[in-house]
Formats: structure tokens, sequence, C-alpha cells
């Protein structure tokens, strides 16, 4: 059987097309899959790591400014559009699967002009701008989230499977202990995970690193925090944290999350479904962040989480350093909240999401 697979531009549709991957080559000895993916660099270092067959559209965006800038953006969405369609004449794919985002656009449209059965997967609560329109082309429709059924059309909706959001591969929860003595951290302080994201997030990288400074002497030498802070904010939080004596490792990027995971008491991130559904996996509690400008997804995605009672949730326009500082305390010593915030995080597991797919 032959599938194809497009994702790409950010790690939150890639990594559910990869747990995907793996769950059908378990299920398909024979399966031939081919993802299509962004040209970013990120994207690229993902498969290539992997070892998997992949071919590359372009970055392209929607534009976010005026007119001018959508004749460029359409030149590149007709190229990748031949390109998608040379690609399907070659592999000759059973299925497609898009996960959203601009590259599942072109695939999923050819796709459907050769006539290939296509499911559509939406990874947040509210369908982004790409896949409320490939919604019409798919044959089945899966969502993560069952609020997003609600926001679907009758027609639509009849499509639809709540599938929950596949997770990563190799995500195996790890002994607490021997993750900690990896980072080499001690076992009995508090552990913080930040998660800025490979991009980075800024204001939440800075906001936090300062909220940590201004606690008091003791509560800093309790605590120790994996930060992964992204490449244009990794030296300079990791000298904040040497600059006040705050255990701490720094990382532009991570490969074995699934270690950050373990050795977390608590942890502060956007709140992408991708993430989310990975620390549910992990029954964590969990401090939210939206990022702001995602069409509200990421918000929405969070109030699902805080309303039952897995997560809080910041806006990033609100954040202070106080405010961090203010939760730190609130947490470290209410570990019957924390235990209530991580049995509610476990139950929005979907571990099987991937099979379910």
């Amino acid at each position: 059987m032959k599938i194809l697979i497009a994702c790409g531009a950010s790690g939150g549709h890639i990594f559910p097309a990869l747990a995907l991957g793996s769950s059908l080559k378990e299920k398909i000895k024979d399966a031939d899959i081919l993802y299509i993916c962004s040209n970013r660099y990120l994207d690229r270092r993902i498969f290539e790591r992997e070892g998997l067959s992949f071919k590359c559209l372009s970055s392209n965006k929607l534009p976010a400014g005026g007119y001018l800038a959508y004749p460029a953006f359409l030149v590149r969405l007709a190229l990748d559009a031949v390109k998608s369609l040379f690609i399907i004449l070659n592999f000759s794919p059973d299925v497609i699967i898009g996960f959203g985002g601009y590259v599942s656009f072109p695939v999923v449209v050819a796709g459907r002009a050769f006539g290939v059965p296509i499911v559509v997967h939406e990874q947040n609560v509210r369908p982004g701008r790409a896949n409320a329109f490939l919604f019409r082309f798919a044959e089945r429709i899966a969502v993560s989230f069952s609020e997003t059924l609600s926001s679907m059309t009758d027609e639509a909706r009849r499509r639809a499977v709540l599938t929950g959001n596949p997770i990563r591969n190799g995500l195996l929860k790890c002994d607490r202990d021997a993750a900690l003595d990896d980072f080499r951290f001690a076992r009995d302080r508090f552990t913080i995970l930040v998660i800025g994201g490979s991009q980075g997030a800024n204001r939440l990288n800075r906001v936090f690193a300062e909220s940590v400074t201004t606690l008091e002497e003791d509560r800093r030498r309790a605590i120790q925090v994996v930060h992964i802070a992204g490449d244009r904010d990794r030296d300079w939080v990791e000298a904040i944290y040497d600059n006040f004596n705050i255990a701490s490792r720094v990382f532009s990027f991570i490969d074995r999350i699934d270690k950050a995971y373990s050795a977390a008491d608590l942890v502060f991130t956007r709140s992408g479904a991708a993430a989310l559904f990975e620390l549910a996996f992990y029954g964590k509690p969990m401090v939210l962040v939206p990022y702001p400008y995602a069409l509200n997804h990421q918000k929405e995605n969070a109030d699902v989480f805080c309303r039952k009672g897995a997560a809080v949730c910041r806006e990033e326009k609100d954040l202070a350093p106080k405010e961090f500082r203010s939760l730190i305390r609130e947490l470290m010593d209410d570990r019957a909240r924390l235990e209530s915030m991580s049995h509610s995080s476990r139950g929005l597991s979907v571990p099987d999401a991937a099979d379910r797919l």
C-alpha cells in the first residue's frame, strides 16, 4: 500500500505524522510511505535524522499583510501545486493524509484532482484555514478534540472521527530518577521544564528566566530548570541562570524530549496540540502561554486543558515576572493541587491516537 503524508512547517504537524507513519508500518509491513514537508531546515533535519523518504515544497505562507504580497504567494502556490501533481503521478498513492498547514493544501487538492482518497487530520480545537477548506475534499476528517465537532457543518461532522492527536515516536516514559541523573540534577529538587520551542518564544523565555531570579534564595536553591529556549535565546537564558546560581540545563533543541518530560514536576509551555497531548501522556501539570498570533488556535486549546483542570493559562500580553514567580511559589507549596492537575492531564491523554488514525 502506498501512502502519501503531507505535513511540515512546524513540529505540531510533523510529529503526529511521524507517529502515524510508525503505526502504519507496524500494521502494514510492506507499506510504502512518502512524506511531503516544507523546505525549512528543521523539517529536512527531522526527516533526514529519521531516515525517511520525503519530498519538499516551499515554506510559503499566506500573507498577513496587504495585497501586494499576494502575487508572490500565488506564484509559489502554483509552482507547489505543479510539483505536487508530479509527485502524485510518480508515486501513485492509494491514500493521502493531510495534517494541515500550507504544505497540505496543494498536495490534497492535487490528490483530489486524481481521485485519490483523502484523510485530513486537525490537531487544534479550531480548524486552521487550510484544513477548513480541505475538509470538503476528505473522505474522513480526524480531529484531536471533541470540541472541534461542534464547530463543523453537519455534512463535515458525518465524516468526522475523534482520534486524538498522535504523539511522536519513541515517547516512552522514563524513570524519573534516571532522567534527573542524565541532566546531572539532584533528585530532591523541584524540577521545572520550560519549552520555548525550537524557534524560541522570546517573551516566555525572558519572563520566566527573570521570574526565577526574583525568587527568595532558599527557593532558588530548591528548584532546577530544563529550558528549551531556541537558537536565538539560548545563550542569554543560560547566562541569567548562571549569574544567579540556579541549577539549570539550557538547550536550543532537545532530541530526547521524553527525558525532559519524565524529569519535570511542572511545565511552562505554549499550547500547540502536539505539546499538550504529549504532556498529557506523561500526566504533567502545565502553565500554558498560548502563542498570540495563531488565529486563537492555541488559546482555544489551552482553554480546554484549563477547564478540565490540567493546566493554568496566562496570556502573553499579561506576562510579568511577578506573575510567574507567584505561580511557582503556589504550585511548589501545593502538592495536592499539582497531583490533581497531573491526574486531570493524564485523563486527557489519548495514547492510541496514532492507531485510531
